[in-house]
This record gives C-alpha cells, structure tokens and sequence, in this order.
C-alpha cells in the first residue's frame, strides 16, 4: 500500500511471527520514563520504631532564635544500650545468681540414714580403689600416687547431698598426673543427661574445667545447671555492661562427649593453675556441642559473652573460655591437688630396672640366643674325620669349618684354649651378619697365617 493510499493494515499471520528477523536486538537506551503524573507511587510508611527519628526538644523549638545553645557533650550509644536490654530480656538467657528472686533455694540433703550411709562408704571406698593404680610418668616409670582422702570424701559428700550416690559412678573414677606442674585430678562422672546441641549447630564439642567451692559443687549437681557470671546494672536497671551467658572456665576441643581424653584434662588443668580463680580445689567438667569456638582480640567481657549468645562458646585473648549454661552438659566432678614427693612411692620393679626400658619391650637377656648354622663345607682341601682325637684343632667360623690334626704351636695354643672362643654360642660369634663375611673370613685368615702356612707346607712339593 503507497502513503497516499487509505485502507486497513494487514494482519500480521502465524507464518509472519515464525518469520521473524533473527539479528540480536539492541539494548534500549534507559529505564522507561515512569508516568509519576498519572501513575503515582504510594508512599511506604515505616513501620512504628523500625527507623530512628529526632526527638523534638520543646525549649530549643519555641526558644528566641538569638539563644546559644551548648554542643559540647556527646551522647553515649544508644544502640548499645538497647542491646543490652534487650539481651537482659532474651528468655533463652540462664539467670545469674543476682538475678535471681530471694525466694529462690537448692534443696540439699545434709544428714544421712544408716542405708544412705553405708552406700556413701561404698562409695568412698570405690574410688580408692581405682585410685590405687599405678601411674607412667614421661621417663616410662610406675608410680604410685597417694591421693588426698579429703578430697574423695568431699566429691562423695557432694554427690550424696545432691542425691546422685551410685556405685557404678564411683567404678568410673580416673585419675590424671600432670607431671610438669606436679598436679593430680580426680574426676569422677555425674550421671546427669546430656543438654541439646546449641540452636542445632553442631561444628564441635568441647571440655570446659571450671572451679567453684565445694558447696557450689553440690548446688549445681543439684540443680543441673552452672549458672553465668555476675554482671551489674545502674539504679534505672539498666545493665552497666553486656548480660553474661555463661560461665569462665579454661576449655579444650574434644572428639566424643562420652570419651574423656587425658590430654584435654591435663590441659585445662596446667591452665588453670596459672590464674587466681583456678586455685579453688574443687570444680566442674562440662561438655557442650555448639557451633565453632570464636576467639575474641578485644572488647574484653563484653565481647565475650556477645560471641557466646551468638556461638554457645567464646575464648578470650588470654585464654579464658566463656561456655553458655544452657547447653553446658554437667558431666564430671573433678578436683585437683598438688602431688609432693612425699605421695609418690616408685615400684620395686622399675628400682632395679633402667627407666628406658618400655613394658613392652623384653630385656637383653631374656631374649634367645639363636645359633648361626654353618653352612656346608665346599673347601676342597678340607679333611672330614668321623672321631676327632682329642688333640685334634677345630676351628669353626660362620662361612667354613676346618679340622686339622696337626697341632699349633703353644702360644697359639695357649690363645685358643679359652672357651669362649671355641664356643660355637657365643654373643661376639653368632652376632655376625652376612655383610661382614667378607671381613670376617680375612681376620680369620690374618690370625691363622702361621698355622695355614705350616699346615700347607707339608703338603706343598719341595722345589
């Protein structure tokens, strides 16, 4: 159809849309003019405190414009202060001891009956027991070690006051000699459930020894619980610093909850005696499955326990370990003493016997001595006598055996006459191995040169 021409525009048919120009499109130059006059966009209102806004002052809004007004104060972080509102209110939080209302109380059992008593005996008497067997120490001795009695009859007043006696807790006791500092801990396991693992992320499990009092020992038992560290806050009740999650303690990574690895045990140990709090005899082993243990530079107590409500466990720079109550598994009561060498009694054996020397391996002399057989003679000018006489030489050596009857004269005699040359088992002759043959077989020759000459010049034909 020309321009001049008026009529109705051709369809366009599904053959003409199969039919297209296939070149790649050129990008458009913009976004689309938006139409803000006939098409408007409704205004998103924030909800009510999800933004931060100024708060009118009413004297500075209706004040004389020719006032002066004071800038040089600034205000502290409000945003921090609301975090720790906020974290004072998080209902996941375990109460701290201040936090808790006057008619809060542990029941504790603190008189015994004639059964219960006769069960703490069995139990005292357990653990002696396995406290009684010998120790290694780094040279491989075996030693004894006489524990503290006071120490054993503690960890059984406190499982009894918590009303957690069991003999079959008490068959479980270990033991663990740190040698360095010279410390013995006694660990005994509690028998009480295992808690959940934190918000269900589970990167790691770790060991936490944390010290108390005995009378706290027998409170957490009781309770199931080892509650945070104490914090403060102002009279308005507003925390002066972050809400605590958790509890101090030195920790190590272990790989099963149910197994307690010595090494993490003498780890905590040698680590906690070298703060002030660590002094305390007696303390608790808990275990926690969360998510990996972060370690906090800076920030000090506060940051700490930030990254433990966010990660169930936090270490700081100097190595204290920071472990949420809530998913602290309570699993062993442990105490440690210091071990003098007045407790250590040394085994008659290992008093005789060189310290070197492993269990496992036996001794020199209990080894037995296997005799070297001698091959067979292919010496040509070797003579075989059925009787020997008894003035007959036998030399015997590991490659070739000769007999001659013809007898040395007397200094050689003289020299071959001790035994412990002649005899076929002995250490310096049967030790010889088949790369010294060689060498072996030459001393023999250079030591016998005389004798083999003499014996091979009645034979030789005279000249």
């Amino acid at each position: 159809m020309t321009p001049g021409e008026t009529g109705t525009t051709p369809t366009t048919t599904p053959t003409t849309l199969h039919n297209r120009d296939t070149r790649r499109p050129r990008s458009p130059p913009g976004p689309p003019p938006s139409d803000t006059a006939s098409h408007p966009r409704p205004a998103t209102a924030a909800p009510l405190g999800a933004v931060t806004f100024r708060v009118p002052d009413g004297d500075s809004e209706t004040s004389d414009a020719a006032e002066a007004f004071s800038i040089s104060q600034f205000d502290k972080n409000d945003i921090e202060i609301e975090e720790y509102l906020e974290a004072a209110r998080d209902p996941l939080r375990t109460r701290c001891l201040t936090e808790l209302g006057p008619d809060h109380s542990v029941s504790l059992r603190l008189e015994l009956d004639q059964p219960t008593k006769i069960l703490f005996n069995q139990f005292v008497d357990e653990m002696f027991t396995q406290l009684a067997k010998p120790y290694r120490t780094n040279n491989n001795d075996e030693i004894f070690i006489k524990a503290s009695r006071a120490t054993v009859v503690n960890i059984a007043r406190a499982f009894a006051q918590a009303n957690l006696l069991d003999i079959s807790l008490a068959q479980k006791t270990q033991a663990f000699y740190v040698e360095p500092e010279n410390l013995l801990t006694i660990t005994v396991p509690t028998g009480l459930p295992k808690k959940p693992i934190y918000r269900g992320e589970h990167a790691g499990t770790y060991l936490s020894y944390h010290k108390t009092s005995w009378e706290s020992v027998a409170k957490i038992l009781a309770e199931d619980c080892i509650r945070p560290a104490t914090w403060t806050s102002n009279e308005a009740g507003i925390p002066t610093q972050y809400p605590c999650y958790g509890f101090f303690g030195m920790s190590s990574e272990i790989a099963d909850i149910d197994v307690l690895p010595a090494y993490s045990v003498k780890l905590c140990t040698s680590q906690l005696y070298k703060i002030g709090k660590g002094q305390n005899p007696s303390g608790l082993l808990a275990i926690c499955r969360s998510p990996k243990c972060m370690r906090a530079q800076s920030g000090g107590n506060d940051q700490i326990q930030r990254l433990c409500a966010l990660q169930g466990i936090a270490k700081g720079k100097d190595g204290a370990t920071a472990m949420n109550s809530s998913c602290a598994s309570i699993c062993f009561v442990a105490s440690t003493h210091s071990v003098f060498p007045g407790l250590i009694t040394r085994s008659s054996h290992d008093a005789h016997t060189s310290t070197s020397m492993a269990p496992n391996i036996p001794p020199d002399d209990s080894a037995p001595t296997r005799e070297v057989p001698a091959p067979p003679d292919t010496t040509a000018d070797t003579t075989t006598t059925p009787n020997l006489p008894s003035t007959a030489h036998t030399t015997i050596d590991t490659t070739h055996r000769r007999t001659t009857d013809h007898n040395p004269p007397d200094h050689y005699h003289h020299s071959w006459s001790n035994s412990s040359w002649t005899h076929s088992t002995h250490p310096h002759r049967s030790n010889y191995s088949s790369y010294r043959e060689g060498r072996s077989r030459d001393r023999h020759r250079e030591g016998y040169s005389r004798t083999r000459t003499s014996t091979h010049d009645s034979n030789r034909p005279q000249w």
